[in-house]
């Protein structure tokens, strides 16, 4: 090769050294374009994953909600319809113990109380508490062994038991075991109760009545 002139294969070299970084950048760009890629798609899924926890978080939230409302409204219709019929159940007794016989329209009124009882505890078993289950149907199963002592025409307590006030007793133990549970101020009675609605049937237990009907 005379001097001056360039070698044919130094172009040819040139060319293929072009051809190769272009080859080499438009690997790395499709790299880094990968990369941002997969970054973003993590940025994106964490975000959803973190939607997704605050969503269940705030249906979690309402559902406590929606069920605290339920057994709050349960609870107060028990406590209201348990509270007639306790009324009832003592002006009935005071009745029996005067010898005297209770107006119909009274059984009436208590056999109805009995039937809402006990739909209401039917409910307090799909909303309420284990424990409140428990405490509600003891107290429903009180008064309604009670009422059919009554219906045989005799008082449904022995004198100590009346004497104790126990239908009140027992109705104020069940709304401080509500209170309780709902997290409210328990209320003082002027008297303390003999025993609590708890683990056993506490003042429920068939102390002082004269017969016990599960």
């Amino acid at each position: 090769m005379s001097q001056g002139k360039v070698s044919v294969w130094v172009p040819i070299v040139v060319a293929l050294l072009g051809i190769v970084g272009l080859v080499v950048g438009q690997l790395v760009n499709a790299w880094r374009e990968d990369r941002r890629w997969q970054r973003e798609m993590a940025r994106e899924d964490l975000r959803w994953e973190r939607e997704q926890a605050r969503e269940r978080d705030k249906r979690d939230h309402e559902a406590q909600l929606q069920w605290g409302k339920e057994r709050l409204e349960a609870y107060t219709h028990f406590a209201k319809t348990m509270s007639e019929w306790r009324e009832l159940l003592c002006e009935v007794e005071a009745v029996l113990r005067a010898d005297q016989q209770p107006a119909s329209a009274q059984f009436d009124r208590i056999r109805d109380l009995n039937s809402e009882a006990a739909l209401l505890t039917a409910r307090i078993t799909l909303v309420g508490s284990v424990f409140l289950q428990a405490r509600c149907h003891d107290l429903w199963s009180f008064y309604e062994a009670a009422y059919k002592d009554m219906l045989s025409g005799q008082p449904a307590l022995s004198d100590t038991a009346w004497a104790e006030d126990l239908y009140v007793q027992a109705y104020y133990a069940l709304l401080d075991n509500i209170r309780e549970e709902l997290g409210t101020p328990v209320k003082v009675m002027a008297r303390e109760p003999e025993g609590r609605m708890g683990g056993s049937l506490g003042p429920l237990s068939g102390r002082g009545r004269k017969r016990w009907r599960a």
